[in-house]
């Protein structure tokens, strides 16, 4: 490699009111320029088969770099707002809760919905099979739907049917065991007696264990505002930290510990969110008291300044409770 002449992208603006870039009419074709432009010196500098793995691993790193590049300086263009369908009827509740709907033939699987709604539902994701969506609103209710009964239901997560009747519930849930055992399991259900689910006699309070986290940074509700919630971040100085540098988590040399109660949480963990809390003031999953322990020492902890943990930093006091009944 040594001894070797460097490669060189020569891209200059055509006008100073531009941004460094190939001039062209569409980002692919710039994509597709910078590409051959590489091959060409690909070529040239392993003519022989026996560079063929060199060439292949050059080929990726350029690209790769030449992608990074574009995606800074080209001219970037507007995101595409994502669909909305209106006048979706939902027809089935499939696993974790999620709502069944379909749109042109495929299913769209969306939270927060109940069979028999109409709804409006924003298409986040398309894959092959399927579509993910959200909920953004309903347009006719379901008959079959009731109110939720806990003030932390569309945050949590953590009981995704309470839209629904406990004797629906039973039934969805029957029907994933038999869909799961004729589909997947290809068994004739016509040949088989499903017998029906026993059902609890209690709906709420059934669990003796529950774990909850402490967080400095809990998750903010909708409408709240960030900056009365928690500290400004706090700019550190790199000299503290080895070779100067800043460590990943610190996010270009912020601190983002936080030192206002009104931003603490114990509760649980909102999904798919590893470091965000909710806080939780009553849980309907544990009988009492479960919810007066719990409140007891988050008071007790921010009246006597006990740091609630930091998970980003890995920072704090308090990092977990467990509570059993």
């Amino acid at each position: 490699m040594y001894g070797q002449p460097p490669l060189v992208l020569n891209i200059v603006p055509q006008d100073n009111n531009l941004r460094p870039d190939v001039v062209c009419k569409r980002r692919q074709d710039t994509t597709a320029i910078c590409i051959s432009a590489i091959s060409y010196w690909l070529n040239n500098r392993y003519p022989s088969s026996s560079g063929i793995r060199n060439k292949r691993c050059c080929a990726k790193i350029i690209n790769f770099l030449c992608t990074q590049f574009l995606r800074i300086f080209a001219p970037m263009s507007r995101k595409k707002e994502k669909e909305i369908v209106r006048g979706v009827t939902v027809e089935s509740v499939g696993a974790e809760g999620k709502a069944v709907a379909r749109i042109d033939g495929k299913v769209v699987f969306m939270s927060n919905a109940v069979p028999g709604d109409v709804v409006a539902v924003r298409i986040d994701k398309r894959r092959e099979k399927y579509f993910e969506g959200t909920l953004v609103e309903i347009e006719q209710p379901s008959p079959d739907r009731v109110e939720p009964f806990c003030e932390h239901y569309k945050d949590c997560g953590g009981c995704a049917w309470q839209e629904l009747p406990y004797h629906l519930q039973l039934k969805y849930k029957q029907q994933q065991v038999v869909d799961q055992f004729s589909r997947i399991g290809h068994l004739p259900m016509d040949q088989v007696e499903v017998l029906p689910i026993l059902p609890s006699e209690r709906t709420t309070e059934y669990r003796n264990k529950l774990e909850f986290t402490f967080s400095d940074r809990r998750w903010l509700l909708s409408g709240e505002d960030p900056s009365t919630v928690f500290d400004p971040p706090v700019p550190l100085d790199p000299s503290e930290f080895e070779g100067g540098v800043f460590p990943r988590h610190l996010r270009g040399g912020y601190s983002s510990v936080n030192g206002n109660p009104a931003g603490f949480a114990l509760g649980f963990h909102i999904s798919k969110a590893f470091d965000k809390i909710l806080d939780i003031r009553h849980c309907w999953l544990q009988p009492e008291p479960s919810n007066e322990i719990r409140n007891f020492i988050r008071q007790y902890a921010i009246v006597h300044g006990l740091p609630f943990f930091n998970i980003r930093e890995q920072s704090g006091f308090l990092r977990n409770i467990i509570i059993r009944t």
